[in-house]
């Protein structure tokens, strides 16, 4: 397996507003677009925060971050804006928690991931695109195709941020691909056994409502999916329009759910597909239109 140098992914659980909240008189930080200069007013946050923190904006809503001589850090911003424009008076707290997660994610990486934080996520073609595109070396992430356009991800989960793991992450457990699979499907299997659901008003759909920020990555458990394939006429067709929301129903229903998430998709942070899947004997599969 070819092991690249130590580097961490970091995705931030966040929410701060990109515009007024950081804005400070005489900050440098008042050119370019809103998300640059929300980009400018974080990487001086951390800085100020974290020593002795080398950080370099790489472009709007990208930082690379290094602390002494310990690994070097892509830190992606995104998932925070689309989360914080919500929440937008909370902005400062949540700087202290990303560099509470940057400090922790910098120096645990020496140490390499915890098995039992390993998980899988299901993320879109396009999120990985884009990741490629923006950092090539730097979003060398493992990855695997599951189905239609969603593609799993592998993670180490910790309390305020979520790693994704690259070669060396795996190097470092002393497992392959198909062993780091394995362990994080089992520990998502363990952490994520909620699958409480509520209906859709004004449908026939129901969704699930964990609120574990793993709702769109239950898909990789169609066993677990069974026991709600009972509750539906026919077979159970699923849906996962952004991470956080995941919708169902029976087939007789699929015109309401094919509807239902793509309007989510278009409105939701963190946008996933809105690829529908069927569940049948052996799994998954992708629904054709």
């Amino acid at each position: 397996m070819r092991t690249l140098p130590r580097l961490l992914v970091v995705l931030v659980l966040a929410a701060c507003d990109p515009g007024g909240p950081l804005s400070r008189a005489g900050d440098g930080c008042g050119d370019g677009s809103a998300d640059a200069r929300f980009t400018c007013r974080v990487a001086q946050r951390l800085a100020a925060r974290i020593e002795p923190l080398e950080i370099e904006v790489v472009g709007p809503l990208e930082l690379a971050a290094e602390l002494g001589d310990e690994n070097r850090v892509s830190v992606h911003l995104d998932n925070t804006v689309a989360d914080c424009r919500a929440i937008p008076e909370r902005c400062e707290d949540t700087v202290a928690r990303l560099a509470s997660a940057l400090e922790d994610g910098i120096r645990s990486a020496s140490r390499g991931p915890e098995p039992a934080a390993v998980r899988a996520m299901l993320k879109s073609s396009d999120w990985r695109d884009e990741r490629r595109r923006d950092a090539p070396e730097a979003n060398d992430l493992v990855t695997r195709p599951f189905l239609g356009d969603l593609h799993i991800v592998y993670v180490e989960d910790r309390p305020d941020s979520i790693v994704m793991l690259t070669p060396s992450a795996l190097s470092s457990l002393a497992l392959d691909l198909p062993g780091v699979h394995a362990l994080a499907l089992e520990n998502l299997s363990t952490a994520c056994a909620d699958f409480s659901h509520e209906g859709v008003p004004g449908t026939p759909l129901r969704r699930l409502v964990a609120g574990d920020s793993y709702e769109a990555s239950r898909l990789l458990l169609p066993g677990s999916w069974r026991a709600l394939a009972g509750a539906v006429e026919g077979a159970l067709v699923v849906a996962a329009p952004a991470r956080d929301e995941v919708l169902f129903g029976a087939e007789a229903d699929v015109a309401a759910l094919r509807r239902h998430a793509a309007e989510r998709h278009a409105t939701l942070g963190h946008p996933i597909s809105t690829t529908v899947f069927v569940l049948r004997e052996r799994g998954f599969e992708v629904l054709p239109e």
